[in-house]
């Protein structure tokens, strides 16, 4: 689903060393005091939902309703739900790119707990975080309290990575259900977290291990999710060098060979 909003044109600042579009910092012009981007209500850019995540400007997001009219205990949007849908329309919102090497995401951990944001029940719902879709009401209460957003990030950093570098084309991307996410939790815990590559464990940093999908088998990838690559980022690396790491799992590969 395309949802029509207002926006700005972004003034990114690329990260030294890197020569992908993709992989952006921010220039303190480009965000409000909240760290939230900017939005230029003259500009009407395409904000984008698909495998469960939202895109706007091509880059991965979290929404959030205005902060500045928040007090305590609002919610921030992790999918398209239609709560979310209302707050873009009604022009009531807050946009942080959330891919591990923005700034942003830092800026939306602050504002979670500085204003005590929940994540939209509708979201959870829409994407079947944790089974919440088909649970019954009183099971959907403790999904809800124990939802992480770094959890969220662990699973989703995978994901967005591959496309982000182009391992999976964006075609693909767009056909793959809301609630994608569960299906590639369910079958990362199946694989037990091993590169089927270097045979290293990394259910001690998830984030690092991917489920590249085999294109050729699409249908049968979207049925099961087998038709895949178990690849951990450090393998991934060797035919992708320019897929940077962060200091943190630099320190974890240093520690687990």
């Amino acid at each position: 689903m395309a949802v029509k909003s207002t926006g700005a044109k972004i003034k990114p600042r690329e990260l030294k060393n890197q020569n992908i579009r993709e992989i952006l910092d921010f220039s303190s012009s480009s965000l409000a005091t909240s760290g939230s981007l900017k939005i230029d209500i003259s500009e009407q850019p395409l904000i984008n939902s698909y495998g469960g995540l939202i895109y706007f400007q091509d880059l991965w997001v979290v929404i959030t309703n205005n902060l500045s009219s928040i007090r305590k205990g609002g919610l921030f949007h992790i999918t398209n739900c239609e709560d979310c849908c209302d707050i873009i329309k009604k022009d009531k919102f807050e946009i942080f790119p959330v891919l591990k090497f923005y700034s942003t995401r830092a800026k939306l951990l602050e504002a979670i707990v500085k204003y005590e944001l929940q994540a939209c029940p509708k979201c959870l719902r829409q994407v079947d975080w944790d089974g919440f879709r088909d649970a019954e009401y009183w099971a959907r209460q403790p999904v809800l309290e124990r939802f992480n957003i770094q959890q969220y990030f662990e699973t989703a950093d995978s994901f967005e990575i591959e496309r982000t570098f182009n391992l999976v084309s964006d075609n693909f991307f767009k056909k793959l259900p809301d609630d994608h996410l569960r299906m590639l939790q369910k079958l990362k815990k199946k694989a037990n977290w091993k590169c089927g590559t270097c045979n290293l464990n990394f259910s001690g940093y998830k984030s690092m291990f991917h489920i590249v999908p085999d294109e050729d088998n699409a249908n049968k990838y979207m049925d099961s999710l087998e038709y895949g690559k178990k690849s951990c980022l450090q393998c991934l690396r060797v035919e992708r060098p320019d897929i940077p790491l962060i200091e943190d799992e630099i320190n974890f590969l240093s520690h687990l060979h």
